[in-house]
């Protein structure tokens, strides 16, 4: 019997689910309200595949087909193949407005398959990526979740500058400029930290009234802290660059001068 709910048909590579990251997906779906079907769940051992994957796609009840786009499925021939497969079939049969979804990990966006890049794509680092996807599959702009807007832009950058294991908070002002700025976060903190142009641009070597700190405590943890002079507007921002993993949270704000730190600001939870 139909569930009401909408259904997806997720591609991925086995070595994404080696420690369980698909399975995660799958449950955070679900928890949405969304029904994924993928191939250890709805397709027969011993018969042909793709007469199996056709007929899935096709189902009336299927509402969009989905690809976990990471390094393991972008080299794998067999994910390709049926991302081209299901692009063919889905549109031929499904026509334009069938959709076709991309969940991205750590993948340029340069490396995203055009099938894919000219349609919906959604980063796990968006906090609303599940939401987003079930407004993909009911063909509606996704909710936004209740809270207040932030005062600063933020953004995460993985696989910043083409480093698979460099990701970068952004975070800037909307409007004005801000002449210093701090960056907070536990320890052990970033790699680097810095000013570039907006939208994931690259961080300049030059700083000026630059002062680290790795003995700030708040609330009895030991946190990394930097001050510099920023000159932070819409068109430029500050970054903090981390190696391997992604703190709890960072906190932003404007100093009162050079060599100091924020008296207030906003914290981005991760």
């Amino acid at each position: 019997m139909p569930s009401g709910k909408p259904r997806i048909f997720l591609t991925y590579s086995h070595e994404d689910n080696e420690t369980g990251d698909f399975d995660w997906v799958v449950e955070e779906l679900t928890r949405t309200s969304v029904d994924v079907e993928y191939d250890e769940v709805v397709l027969i051992p011993g018969r042909k595949l793709w007469p199996q994957i056709e007929k899935r796609i096709l189902a009336p009840g299927l509402h969009g087909w989905g690809i976990l786009l990471t390094v393991n499925s972008l080299k794998s021939p067999a994910c390709m193949e049926e991302l081209e497969y299901a692009r063919l079939r889905a549109l031929n049969q499904r026509g334009e407005e069938f959709p076709l979804i991309g969940l991205v990990d750590r993948v340029p966006e340069q490396e995203i398959p055009l099938a894919i890049r000219t349609r919906l794509y959604i980063d796990f680092a968006d906090p609303d990526w599940t939401e987003r996807v079930r407004a993909g599959l009911e063909r509606r702009p996704p909710r936004r979740a209740p809270g207040a807007t932030p005062r600063f832009r933020w953004a995460v950058h993985r696989c910043y500058g083409g480093d698979p294991e460099l990701i970068a908070i952004e975070v800037g002002p909307r409007f004005g400029s801000i002449p210093y700025f701090g960056l907070i976060s536990p320890m052990p903190g970033a790699t680097d930290a810095g000013i570039g142009g907006a939208g994931g641009g690259g961080v300049g070597s030059a700083t000026f009234d630059f002062m680290e700190s790795k003995d700030l405590e708040i609330q009895g943890e030991k946190c990394w802290a930097v001050s510099m002079k920023g000159s932070l507007d819409p068109a430029t921002s500050a970054y903090a660059i981390f190696q391997g993993y992604l703190p709890r949270w960072v906190m932003f704000g404007p100093c009162p001068g050079p060599f100091t730190l924020p008296t207030s600001g906003e914290k981005y939870d991760l």
